[in-house]
């Protein structure tokens, strides 16, 4: 399973929706962390780890550590695009960046 989460970058694109955002139009920063979360879970499962499958083995995948910094703001209906690579495969855990 390294050698297939290891294959390179993963691009997983959205779009910003209105609920994500406040009344001038700007995503709300604790939605990014959602944003980070739905491109781990689509790299996986594009590379055949699905996490649902992960989970009914006991298997769990905590966030422990989240690091964020904020550059220009997300808007209304802009097309996002997330780049997740595996950084580090350990015996009982795995570093997303």
């Amino acid at each position: 399973m390294d050698s297939i989460l290891k294959q390179g970058t993963y691009h997983h694109s959205l779009r910003v929706r209105y609920g994500e955002t406040d009344q001038m139009g700007i995503v709300h920063h604790a939605n990014y962390a959602l944003y980070v979360e739905e491109s781990r879970t689509a790299l996986m499962r594009e590379r055949g780890c699905s996490y649902a499958e992960l989970e009914r083995r006991g298997i769990g995948l905590p966030v422990r550590k989240l690091e964020a910094r904020y550059r220009t703001p997300a808007l209304y209906e802009d097309e996002l695009t997330v780049s997740t690579t595996v950084g580090r495969l350990g015996a009982a855990s795995v570093t997303f960046e």
